[in-house]
């Protein structure tokens, strides 16, 4: 009980009240709207006619009591007293009671400034439960009385104050939707930042798998040709031709990835680029938004959080001064039921010792009596042989006992309803101060109900405090990403433009000059393959001539001898046609080296062009390794195509 009044003088409690009142002070515009809340709550509320309380039944009855001690005369009219005092006080308390708790019920019950609080405080509830059970006591003891609840008319001032209360309400909505929009919209910026940042990663990793690929191609190719020269060795030509072609596929692979596939993801690499550098600029926006967003809820929360702390400090102080009345009253009841219990002992002593001294003679005898009735007991117990006459000895006494205690009866039976009227006072008096004990216990529970809600209220307290304490943490790191955001953006649109941009273009000039050199040198290859072709044909023509030419050389020299041995042996006809026939293979010998001749000439044409297509072709392979080499330093090390 002790620890529970102490609440209301820590001195914790004494500095948040000083502090709450310098908060109170400097706050006149909070405390405007505070009475205007308080204002709009009472004219929404009914107001209640009580009727008066009426005549309270007195504690103590002693109308039917017969009072011939002038003892108990002085007690009942001490009694009376009291019970006038009693009624008196009783009443006071009643309308009290009345009063108190229609100013409670028609005060405003405030919600919490927080989401964290749903439902109103439980000391105002529980203050209401209670004294709406004593105003049904009240209305019980007064049956004749009847509350009747009228309602008021509100005015159009007091419809301006409440339509106003609720523009607050929806303009603090929307704020924290505004805050809650802003944090979502900052968040999914993020997000979708961190993704574009992973994704500029996967594209550079794409192109570091793209040259790992094309250095893979080179050197496959390498291998190729080094087979292709062990198969031109070998003489095995159908498989140098099979690699010739595979070369060919891997080279045109090279060049399609190296002009086509790297390109594309160059071009994502600075669409993502493009877009981080976008995503940075709405970050940026966004963190300006919800930073103000903040800013505005914290002010909000601020200003409810010093307004849920008046509220509580106010609820608080009327509860523990309610509870303070309360037990004064007790205290007062307790002080006039111990002078009630007092009075009572002293009457109820007076009246035993009335009846010892109306049965004093009696009752010596009965306990004289009631001795020698123990003795013969003991006689009986000791002597067995005398069984029979102590027997009648026994009944004897037990039957003078019997009458005794009907005289004693007859003689206090005069007396019983001043006796029933002492129980009943008695009864009356224990009802009275289990009431009290009750009413006690009820107010330490209160008390102990009241201290937990404080450590409650405090704890939601110090959970506002928290949540200011992380918007301006919020704020504060919006603030910074705000500055950070803008710098970050600068940097990557320099970055993007003086680093990136600028060496990609060089590094496509550089693949454009790479890739005109090789198309000049593939034209120039097919070109040559097609002199060397020609050189071929014409290298067969020539063969197939020289080769007739012989036959007709073979043909006249033996015509040549026929003809001599003809002559020799005088066969003239055969002469004759032999000779005949050499002229004919002459002419034909004469025209066959005239076809030789202008093949030949076709011939040497063909390798005239062909070693100049082969210069050529070698001059443009110079350049372009050259060409390859400059740009494979400036673009990529490790990428030389030969």
């Amino acid at each position: 009980m002790n620890t529970k009044k102490s609440l209301k003088t820590t001195p914790s409690q004494q500095s948040v009240r000083q502090e709450q009142r310098q908060k109170n002070n400097l706050s006149a515009s909070l405390a405007d709207d505070f009475f205007s809340d308080q204002f709009a709550s009472f004219v929404n509320q009914s107001p209640s006619s009580f009727s008066s309380p009426g005549q309270q039944e007195h504690y103590f009855n002693f109308h039917g009591r017969t009072n011939s001690n002038e003892s108990s005369s002085r007690y009942a009219e001490m009694n009376s007293v009291s019970q006038q005092q009693q009624q008196q006080q009783q009443q006071q308390r009643q309308y009290n009671k009345i009063t108190t708790s229609s100013t409670v019920l028609l005060s405003p019950v405030k919600k919490s400034a927080f989401s964290f609080i749903s439902t109103p405080s439980n000391s105002v509830n529980l203050l209401k439960i209670n004294q709406g059970k004593e105003i049904n006591e009240i209305n019980d003891n007064d049956s004749d009385d009847d509350n009747s609840i009228t309602p008021r008319p509100q005015s159009p001032k007091q419809s301006m104050l409440i339509i106003n209360n609720n523009k607050k309400k929806q303009e603090q909505q929307s704020k924290e939707i505004n805050q809650l929009s802003a944090e979502t919209t900052w968040k999914r910026i993020q997000a979708e930042k961190e993704r574009e940042k992973d994704k500029i990663q996967r594209c550079y990793n794409k192109r570091v798998l793209i040259h790992e690929q094309m250095i893979q191609l080179q050197k496959e190719i390498k291998n190729i040709e080094i087979k292709t020269k062990e198969a031109m060795d070998s003489e095995d030509y159908l498989q140098a031709q099979t690699l010739e072609q595979q070369q060919t596929k891997l080279t045109e692979k090279l060049w399609d990835v190296f002009g086509h596939t790297e390109e594309q993801v160059e071009q994502q690499i600075h669409t993502c680029w493009k877009t981080l550098a976008d995503l940075l600029a709405k970050e940026t926006e966004a963190a300006k938004k919800l930073a103000n967003a903040c800013k505005h809820t914290k002010d909000e929360r601020e200003r409810q959080l010093l307004k849920y702390h008046i509220d509580n400090e106010r609820k608080y102080e009327e509860k523990l001064q309610q509870i303070n009345q309360q037990r004064g009253k007790l205290d007062e009841e307790k002080s006039e039921i111990a002078f009630d219990m007092e009075m009572w002992e002293q009457s109820n002593t007076e009246f035993k010792n009335k009846m010892d001294e109306l049965v004093h003679k009696e009752k010596s005898k009965k306990n004289e009596v009631t001795l020698k009735m123990k003795n013969v007991q003991m006689e009986i117990d000791e002597l067995m042989e005398r069984l029979g006459e102590l027997q009648q000895k026994r009944d004897e006494y037990e039957a003078e006992i019997h009458q005794l205690d009907i005289t004693m009866h007859e003689t206090t039976n005069q007396y019983v309803p001043e006796k029933e009227a002492l129980e009943n006072d008695h009864i009356l008096v224990q009802q009275r101060k289990h009431t009290i004990e009750k009413k006690s216990i009820q107010l330490d529970r209160e008390d102990e109900h009241l201290y937990r809600e404080m450590e409650q209220l405090t704890k939601d307290e110090e959970r506002g405090k928290n949540e200011l304490d992380s918007l301006q943490e919020q704020i504060t790191m919006a603030t910074k990403q705000l500055e950070q955001g803008q710098e970050e953006h600068d940097a990557i649109l320099n970055i993007f433009h003086e680093y990136i941009q600028s060496r990609d273009d060089l590094v496509i000039n550089k693949k454009q000059a790479m890739i005109q050199a090789h198309n000049s040198v593939t034209h120039q290859i097919k070109s040559s393959e097609t002199k060397r072709h020609q050189l071929y044909t014409a290298q067969c023509r020539l063969e197939d001539q020289e080769s007739t030419i012989q036959n007709l050389k073979s043909q006249l020299n033996s015509l040549n001898r026929q003809k001599k041995l003809a002559v020799e042996t005088r066969q003239l006809q055969l002469a004759a046609e032999a000779r005949s026939q050499i002229q004919s293979i002459e002419s034909t010998l004469i025209d066959s080296e005239a076809i030789r001749d202008d093949r030949q000439k076709s011939v040497d044409k063909s390798l005239v062009l062909l070693r100049d297509e082969e210069y050529q072709m070698e001059k443009l392979k110079k350049e372009c390794i050259n060409i390859q080499q400059t740009s494979s330093k400036e673009y990529n090390p490790f990428i030389i195509f030969d």
